[in-house]
């Protein structure tokens, strides 16, 4: 699942357009990957990307964005190295007082959350990424 994520990153940091045409399309080719999905919907919910599948199967799929508001991901958690922060952890974060930055964490209960979300819902978890928005 996790060599599944950071190809993602990659490929997503690779191709991504650059930061002067940040709203240009282009087309990615990623391993398949449920997880990778599930963090593009939620990224596409708060309105930071626009995506749509062009075809999957059960080895890869292909990714059309058409909007990219994202300027870099920086994934947090390894499989050997978990990072867990509870919500008033988050509240003192530095990386998040700065602005322009957030989490995205993985809770029990709630499944993918953006930091913000967590906050207002005084959950911790376990964080996935850091994203840099434009």
């Amino acid at each position: 699942m996790n060599n599944r994520l950071v190809d993602f990153l990659v490929r997503f940091q690779n191709r991504r357009t650059p930061k002067s045409s940040s709203a240009g399309n282009f087309d990615l080719t990623i391993l398949s990957s449920k997880v990778v999905l599930k963090l593009l919907n939620k990224l596409s919910l708060l309105k930071l990307l626009k995506f749509k599948v062009i075809r999957e199967d059960a080895k890869d799929s292909c990714l059309s964005f058409s909007r990219n508001l994202i300027s870099k991901l920086e994934l947090i958690s390894t499989p050997s190295r978990p990072v867990y922060k509870s919500h008033i952890e988050l509240l003192n974060d530095a990386k998040l007082k700065k602005g322009g930055a957030f989490y995205i964490l993985s809770n029990s209960e709630f499944g993918l959350l953006s930091s913000l979300e967590a906050l207002e819902r005084k959950v911790g978890g376990k964080l996935i990424l850091l994203v840099h928005v434009c």
